[in-house]
């Protein structure tokens, strides 16, 4: 009996749930769909890493002045120039004192700062180009607070706040934040409801998002993860608008249990909405699956908006990507894939041509 009880608890715990936060979810956006796009057709062009020896599969990309950064698989950064040659590297050496375990995440503070998370220890770790020796070096590490633990997304406001989306905080979408020595948190945007018979890491999960911030508008653009949902909000937290689509479907998760401790669990059903976004001087990118989670870690699919929310054009790719990033200095969107050739993976197009 007491065997059954057990199964009976385990079953009921697994049952699959659909958009439990529905009623906050979907409440004053607007609506589009895939037809509401025109499709532009623009070339990719392929940037050949050979100055980076023994590339592995590419993580994060970002842009510092004329340079960009790569962090790689094996947790090694490296710097590039414009003529994409290597011009610093970091966790390469067997000496080299950084040691990180998931970098995935590169926040740009100045044009000779940037900042390298590590999910997993819960570290930033900070670059600096100093100009007495004329040489990219890495600074003391920051260990942020527990109430910072899991952050998945980041970018920077003007004030040198940072912005960051969550897996672990349910007191709002987005928190802003300060690293100095205080590490202060200075408030949420976005409510996260309390959702009955769920703990507050499964609705956090529910509710997972990236962000950036648009310093044309003063606006910061949140996309979810596993509902085709996007919001915009002004730096006060108020909501300027939410957009739903293109396909209008709601989270699909079950609940599980592990080690007596409640977890959110993808299902069979479970779909993945937006998986990256970005901004330049004109448009919203988004890179856009739709599809079921063992087919939706990359995509072929960028959708493009402009700032207050219309859709504008839609860009499909040859290949998967797995993120998109803008260079505003050179007008460029940049994506990378994988494959046999470790070369040549990172590509851009020109937006000029859209």
């Amino acid at each position: 009996m007491k065997n059954l009880f057990l199964l009976l608890f385990l079953v009921i715990g697994c049952k699959e749930k659909s958009g439990e936060g529905e009623i906050e979810f979907y409440n004053g956006e607007k609506q589009f769909t895939n037809n509401q796009f025109s499709i532009s057709s623009i070339k990719a062009v392929n940037i050949p890493l050979y100055s980076v020896t023994d590339t592995t599969d590419i993580r994060a990309i970002d842009f510092i002045g004329d340079n960009t950064i790569i962090v790689d698989a094996k947790n090694r950064i490296f710097i590039i120039n414009k003529q994409y040659r290597k011009i610093a590297e970091f966790g390469t050496l067997a000496s080299d004192s950084l040691k990180l375990i998931s970098a995935r995440n590169i926040i740009i503070k100045s044009q000779n700062e940037f900042l390298v998370h590590d999910l997993t220890k819960n570290i930033l770790h900070p670059f600096k180009y100093d100009r007495e020796i004329n040489k990219w070096v890495v600074e003391k590490p920051i260990e942020l607070i527990k109430d910072l633990h899991g952050l998945i997304s980041f970018d920077t406001l003007p004030n040198s706040t940072l912005i960051a989306t969550s897996v672990n905080s349910d007191k709002g979408k987005v928190i802003k934040f300060t690293i100095d020595s205080s590490q202060k948190i200075g408030g949420f945007i976005g409510k996260i409801p309390e959702i009955k018979k769920q703990i507050s890491f499964v609705t956090c999960m529910e509710y997972r998002s990236s962000c950036i911030y648009d310093n044309n508008t003063n606006t910061i653009f949140l996309a979810h993860f596993y509902t085709d949902l996007i919001e915009a909000y002004d730096l006060k937290g108020v909501l300027k608008f939410k957009i739903h689509g293109p396909d209008n479907f709601k989270p699909v998760y079950k609940l599980g249990y592990q080690h007596g401790q409640q977890i959110f669990l993808n299902t069979k059903k479970t779909k993945t909405a937006y998986i990256a976004l970005a901004a330049d001087n004109k448009y919203l990118y988004t890179l856009y699956s739709g599809n079921e989670m063992k087919n939706s870690k990359a995509s072929k699919t960028i959708y493009i908006f402009t700032k207050d929310g219309q859709p504008f054009k839609k860009i499909e790719l040859v290949q998967d990507i797995y993120n998109i990033k803008i260079d505003k200095m050179n007008n460029r969107l940049y994506g990378f894939k994988t494959g046999e050739n470790k070369l040549e993976q990172l590509f851009y197009f020109d937006l000029s041509k859209l």
